[in-house]
């Protein structure tokens, strides 16, 4: 493998690798036409060969590119490409707005890899980004154990381009920045048919001012997969409208919100910080056995064709005021937790396909079930508060639970299939309301007693099994019928009036 080497601070050219890669015994400002002027001497300059390139950037040295516009041509400069730098405070520049690594054309890049220094770029749009790759059909993989960054206006650190069908993988250890204010992403990857863009991120990638960290450009046909397996990664991270593309959340944290069409899939507990399928809308959400997806701490919204609740032993989905778009399953019935910690109205079927283990609704809570739900129990308040109403034709099947200070509401024409019990004695309140006909399905305070049961007014009710309760209320000052044709009523009964 061949090397270069820079020793002397700075050396000035439109495109760093492309100035070294092709400088033949280069003189202070000797000039290559389209590539920039060097201004400072290269050390051991030499002619670029077939079998790539290893830059060392040795202390205090760096290789500054201005001048241009320029490219790294990987037909040029060989298939693989090294950067090494003293420190990661030195390496390779873009003085211009221009790429400080570009491979277009007919070049073909197989391997960059940036061990550890800096490479920047102030390029403003993403024909211009720091690290532009859209060279000949090719398979490319791209190792950052440094720093890329642009801090152009509008620009971009890495752009992966669509006039070729490139594959490439994105391993990132170090940073990937995007400083440069509104739409300034950190990685941008085009829309081309057959294309595919994988990243593994244990890193940092960042976009400030409403940029994107990520963003796969609509058009369905790029197939991106991104592994965040730990680090963070700031801004938005779009996958475009491939219902192939898949989000592994293995550990690593997202800042901003996440958009698709395929697929996220955790493998550990998961905090979301921005909107879950704010466009689009995912196809499937796998939440992993043993694990948490919270969307209740920082209230955000979730949309997705299908959410699964684990596999086998179950996982927990947390909501907040951000409701859901979309159906909620288990994939073994019986299993699953779905807890609703802030108030809202869930249009959601819960439990449709295959049922939860449980819904808890939290203290503070006001839930509206606008869809039907299926669990083994449902539980009303955590001690405290809470409440759950059932809307008219809507089914809530399992038994439901009310604790100390929680309200049940059931308009008249929603179906509870289980018994309605007390979590401590004498405590929780059950309320029938909305004008209509009403019919108990299954008892009512038989194991553990509520504190109260009403039905409202114009609301006439048939009892037909057991009821305890400290106090029975039939109506509401104004109007309302109860006839008991089966059961024991065990507690104080009052007409309202």
């Amino acid at each position: 493998m061949k090397k270069i080497s820079t020793q002397k601070h700075l050396l000035t050219g439109s495109s760093a690798f492309a100035m070294a890669a092709l400088s033949v015994a280069v003189l202070p400002s000797q000039a290559f036409a389209a590539w920039g002027t060097i201004t400072t001497a290269v050390t051991a300059s030499q002619t670029a060969t077939a079998d790539g390139q290893t830059l060392d950037v040795e202390s205090p040295g760096d290789l500054t590119v201005a001048g241009g516009p320029a490219a790294l041509n990987g037909s040029k400069v060989g298939t693989s490409i090294v950067v090494n730098a003293a420190d990661a405070a030195h390496g390779i520049a873009s003085s211009g707005a221009f790429s400080a690594i570009q491979v277009n054309g007919t070049g073909t890049l197989t391997s960059l890899t940036n061990t550890k220094g800096l490479i920047t770029g102030a390029g403003t749009n993403a024909a211009n980004a720091t690290v532009f790759i859209d060279g000949a059909d090719a398979t490319t993989t791209i190792t950052n154990a440094g720093s890329i960054t642009n801090t152009g206006s509008g620009g971009v650190a890495i752009n992966i381009g669509g006039t070729h069908i490139n594959q490439v993988t994105l391993n990132n250890s170090g940073s990937i920045i995007s400083t440069g204010g509104a739409g300034s992403d950190a990685i941008d990857v085009a829309d081309k048919t057959g294309a595919t863009f994988t990243l593994t991120n244990t890193g940092t990638i960042t976009s400030d001012n409403a940029g994107n960290a990520i963003k796969v450009a609509a058009g369905g046909n790029t197939v991106a997969t991104v592994n965040a397996n730990s680090g963070t990664i700031t801004g938005g991270v779009v996958l475009g409208a491939n219902t192939g593309s898949v989000l592994n959340l293995n550990g690593g944290q997202i800042v901003g919100k996440i958009d698709g069409a395929g697929t996220i899939n955790t493998t550990k507990s998961y905090v979301t910080n921005g909107a879950i399928g704010s466009t689009t809308g995912f196809a499937t959400i796998n939440i992993a056995d043993g694990t948490t997806f919270d969307a209740a701490t920082n209230n955000n919204t979730i949309k997705a064709t299908n959410i699964y609740l684990g596999t086998t032993a179950g996982s927990t989905l947390s909501l907040g005021t951000g409701a859901v778009t979309g159906a909620i399953d288990s994939k073994t019935a019986g299993t699953g937790t779905l807890n609703f910690k802030g108030s809202q109205t869930n249009a959601a079927v819960i439990g449709g396909t295959s049922s939860l283990a449980a819904i808890n609704v939290a203290d503070g809570a006001t839930v509206v079930l606008n869809a039907n739900a299926s669990a083994t129990t449902t539980t009303v308040g955590a001690g405290a508060s809470g409440v759950l109403t059932l809307n008219a034709g809507k089914t809530l099947t399992g038994a439901v639970n009310i604790n100390d200070g929680g309200t049940l509401n059931q308009q008249t024409t929603g179906i509870i299939t289980g018994p309605v019990n007390g979590v401590v004695a004498n405590k929780g309140t059950y309320n029938v309301t909305t004008a209509g006909a009403f019919t108990t399905n299954n008892d009512i305070g038989a194991t553990t007693g509520l504190a109260a049961f009403t039905t409202g007014d114009a609301v006439t009710a048939t009892l037909t099994k057991n009821i305890k309760a400290t106090k029975v209320t039939v109506g509401g000052g104004a109007s309302g019928t109860a006839t008991q044709t089966a059961g024991l009523i065990t507690g104080n009964l009052a007409i309202a009036s």
